[in-house]
């Protein structure tokens, strides 16, 4: 450090030394130099330090600073915005349905008894039909899109280290790309396939919240959007089929998730939407309204 100090002056090194000298002091290893050849002795006369000054207000007042400090700390501390995702959002109003009933593209891993394909399930066929079905893939490019969808997704495979669900999930994506549904989206004016999105929330969907709060914000990823000539449909896959108790009450959720992704489409787009799709994979089957 000392050679650092002594050696990065450029013009000249003012070093301090004290009257008798100080075997405490960082430049005593240069006193001899400087007793020879230091060209300029500054003598410096101490002064009396100047009074602490003496506060004056009591302690009340200074109290009472403190807790307005604290109160401006606090009010900075409060979250400005929050995020909520639509699923979140659509069932907010189901907080009581037990596990059973949840939605098989939400449930983590099922029973064997229960006819659910688990969440990751859901993701591989979420993820599939925008590599395949609108971009007219060779069969052995799809293949292999399907075949990394399935091991990234951890799902079962074979004694021949295959996964098991490749053939299905081939012929679901043949299903989903010679349906009426994606017939009518490659027909249409503008395709957007899982689009992610993030805005305020829809006043409907503020009016049971705190208004005083902290903004809201919702956000999700609409699966399928297409424009005709006479507006926007919104479509959510889903991969229930539709068998076990719960799934009446996720139908319900099901169609406010989508109510919402319209809402908020036409919140960015300042453009209307006309229809609201959900199309049930596993069933094959188009709910519109």
């Amino acid at each position: 450090m000392l050679y650092v100090a002594t050696t990065r002056a450029r013009d000249e090194l003012v070093v301090a030394r004290r009257r008798g000298g100080s075997a405490k002091s960082s430049w005593k290893l240069l006193d001899s130099w400087l007793s020879e050849k230091g060209r300029h002795l500054v003598d410096i006369a101490a002064e009396e330090p100047a009074p602490r000054p003496k506060i004056q207000r009591q302690g009340k007042a200074i109290l009472e600073e403190i807790a307005r400090t604290d109160g401006k700390r606090h009010a900075k501390a409060l979250p400005q915005y929050d995020f909520r995702s639509v699923t979140s959002v659509a069932k907010a109003e189901e907080q009581s349905v037990p596990q059973l009933q949840l939605s098989l593209d939400e449930a983590r891993e099922s029973p064997p008894d229960r006819p659910s394909r688990g969440f990751s399930w859901g993701t591989v066929v979420h993820g599939a039909p925008p590599s395949s079905a609108q971009g007219g893939l060779p069969q052995q490019s799809l293949a292999r899109i399907c075949h990394e969808l399935l091991v990234e997704n951890e799902r079962p495979v074979d004694a021949g280290g295959k996964p098991a669900e490749l053939d299905e999930l081939m012929a679901l994506i043949e299903t989903l790309s010679s349906s009426d549904l994606w017939r009518r989206a490659r027909a249409s004016e503008r395709l957007v396939v899982e689009m992610p999105f993030s805005t305020l929330m829809p006043q409907r969907a503020q009016a049971g919240g705190d208004r005083a709060g902290p903004s809201l914000y919702v956000e999700g990823v609409i699966d399928l959007a297409f424009m005709e000539a006479d507006g926007w449909s919104i479509a959510d896959y889903k991969t229930d089929v539709g068998t076990d108790p719960g799934f009446p009450a996720r139908h319900d959720s099901y169609r406010k998730q989508v109510d919402l992704y319209a809402e908020c489409w036409s919140l960015l787009t300042g453009e209307a939407v006309k229809e609201r799709i959900l199309f049930y994979t596993t069933q094959q089957r188009l709910e519109i309204w």
